[in-house]
């Protein structure tokens, strides 16, 4: 025969095994979590930001301009961005920034770049762990001018025509010289011209070159065909009529 003394006591252990019992079920902790995925150190890519898209023009002289578009990150929020000029599959820092010292802006200057071809990517930041990484842009030829373009034609003083233009640089077999033939009937049928000027010297550099030539004659009309040799054809562009 179990007492009462005994039998009270049983029941209330019952009850609280069962108060406990029934908590477990109905009292689960509440988790948050916040996921990021990459590879590399330093530099996870944060789902709550994103990459940019960057453009660069397809040639340039040895100062670069890259742009760059598209990123997103927390509202309200400045992003910073960290700037590498590819060749090939080598980075180097560019436009002055750091991994650990982006910088804001959605473009950049790229001073004092090599001949070569390069592309360009771009790393959003936010804070000290969120980046995301952009993709590649498309090839920019640095130094690498294929075309050859007078871009004024203009009398000057004197019955005297003035010629600017830029030249094909960076290729092998550019020369690294212009020919100029001033003619008063056409551009491109000159058999008897007014002046001539060869060899005149090109900007290694930026493909740059410039003649002034005098004593056309008062009040003529002159048209002006510039040449340039290069290993894969003659290069020839033409300007006028102007009156000197």
């Amino acid at each position: 025969m179990i007492s009462n003394s005994t039998y009270h006591l049983r029941r209330v252990v019952g009850v609280v095994i069962g108060a406990v019992v029934a908590m477990s079920f109905t009292a689960q902790p509440a988790w948050a979590k916040w996921t990021a995925t990459g590879t590399g150190p330093g530099r996870g890519v944060a789902t709550s930001i994103t990459a940019p898209t960057v453009t660069v023009p397809s040639t340039s002289t040895t100062n670069v301009s890259v742009n760059w578009s598209g990123a997103t990150g927390p509202a309200g929020q400045t992003l910073k961005y960290f700037v590498e000029r590819m060749s090939g599959s080598t980075p180097t820092a560019a436009c002055g920034s750091t991994f650990a010292a982006p910088i804001t802006g959605t473009s950049c200057t790229d001073s004092g770049v090599g001949t070569g071809s390069y592309t360009y990517r771009v790393t959003t930041r936010f804070g000290t762990n969120w980046s995301a990484v952009s993709a590649q842009s498309s090839v920019v030829g640095v130094g690498v001018i294929t075309t050859l373009t007078i871009t004024s034609f203009t009398a000057q003083s004197g019955h005297a025509a003035k010629t600017v233009g830029t030249a094909a640089i960076g290729t092998t077999g550019d020369a690294l010289t212009v020919n100029i033939v001033y003619c008063g009937t056409s551009a491109t049928n000159c058999a008897s011209p007014l002046a001539t000027a060869t060899n005149v010297a090109v900007n290694q550099g930026t493909g740059a070159f410039t003649d002034t030539t005098g004593n056309l004659g008062n009040n003529a009309t002159v048209f002006v065909r510039v040449t340039q040799v290069r290993t894969a054809g003659t290069l020839a562009d033409t300007a006028g009529p102007i009156t000197v």
